[in-house]
């Protein structure tokens, strides 16, 4: 599963005269997200689920996984972050459920699992 919070300071490449800037560090950058691609995330090759299903309070997505040359990866997003984590999936995976609570006014992830 995704690390819950990132530790990420942002940059600004160029000056921006006359502004002055500074890294507002009173904000976490908690796990927002998680998304399967095909192939490394920076290929733009995200998979859609087969079915998402809401329960009561709990959303439950499933992605079902067929053999595919450049692998699946896991892609994780973070609050008020540009960053995105991500790592390629063993290969013997062939479904993956992202379990999240929803009667918050952002979802929140309680389960990640593969087989």
């Amino acid at each position: 599963m995704c690390p819950e919070v990132l530790d990420a300071t942002e940059t600004v490449s160029a000056p921006l005269a006359p502004w002055h800037v500074s890294v507002d560090r009173g904000t976490d950058r908690n796990l927002e997200d998680m998304a399967l691609y095909i192939g490394p995330p920076e290929r733009r090759g995200s998979l859609t689920p087969a079915s998402s299903r809401t329960h009561g309070a709990r959303r439950v997505t499933t992605w079902v996984l067929t053999p595919d040359s450049q692998g699946y990866w896991l892609a994780c997003t973070y609050q008020k972050s540009l960053t995105l984590l991500s790592q390629p999936l063993p290969a013997r995976v062939t479904r993956c459920t992202l379990t999240e609570r929803v009667d918050y006014h952002t979802p929140r992830i309680e389960r990640f699992a593969c087989e």
